[in-house]
């Protein structure tokens, strides 16, 4: 009996890891510090200071190919930066709304799994992988609700990136929620939980998204956002 017990469970052992390779099952479970980094594919990027703007020199020159590179900075704003070979300097358009660190990661730098091709990592929680870069699920567990802009004081934060809520001192609310990089955009919902108000979606790119609603001043706002 105890072969046979143990005959089975080396089978089904053996039948999880033929799905763990599967192209529909999870690539990995990346732990610890700045896994992002660690995807298959991913490289690190390191900036001569604290980066802001739309660029900022990094630290040494530029070895690889001069291009177009997708980088998710450390508090997870992204953009598209341009690199030049045997030059340290990074362009790119649209100001970093925040105040990331000199540590930043090239998404898809090398080739990435092809899709759909999943993986886990302790900073942003699930990801995909489209054949070109690794983008977020809505399932965030270390990407914290980040307002850049459009609520006068806010306060308050719960959630996450993609689902989460805060308190705005404003009477109309815009809030620019920023979000982790997503293949093509953003859809954003959001409402005012204090006196129920359904806000409107007037703006999102591939890094964050922009609702719009009418808000007494001490209203509590909760939102989700989901990638397309």
């Amino acid at each position: 009996m105890k072969i046979w017990i143990r005959s089975l469970i080396t089978a089904a052992l053996g039948l999880w890891a033929a799905l763990a390779l599967a192209g529909n099952a999870p690539y990995g479970v990346f732990g610890g510090a700045s896994t992002f980094a660690n995807l298959p594919g991913n490289i690190s990027l390191t900036f001569a200071s604290a980066p802001s703007g739309s660029s900022t020199a990094i630290a040494t020159a530029w070895t690889g190919s001069t291009g177009s590179y997708l980088v998710v900075f450390s508090d997870w704003e992204s953009r598209t930066v341009t690199l030049t070979n045997a030059a340290t300097t990074a362009t790119w358009t649209g100001a970093l709304v925040g105040t990331p660190t000199v540590a930043a990661t090239i998404d898809g730098y090398t080739a990435t799994p092809p899709a759909p091709t999943f993986g886990f990592t302790s900073d942003l929680g699930y990801v995909y992988s489209t054949g070109t870069g690794w983008f977020g699920t809505t399932e965030y567990v270390g990407a914290p609700v980040y307002i850049s802009s459009g609520c006068a004081t806010v306060s308050a934060t719960k959630g996450t990136a993609t689902n989460g809520q805060f308190s705005t001192t404003a009477t109309t609310c815009t809030p620019v929620i920023q979000l982790p990089p997503a293949p093509n955009g953003w859809a954003c919902l959001a409402l005012d939980v204090t006196h129920p108000v359904v806000f409107t979606e007037t703006a999102q790119n591939t890094y964050s998204c922009t609702v719009t609603g009418t808000t007494t001043s001490g209203d509590v706002i909760q939102f989700s956002a989901t990638p397309y």
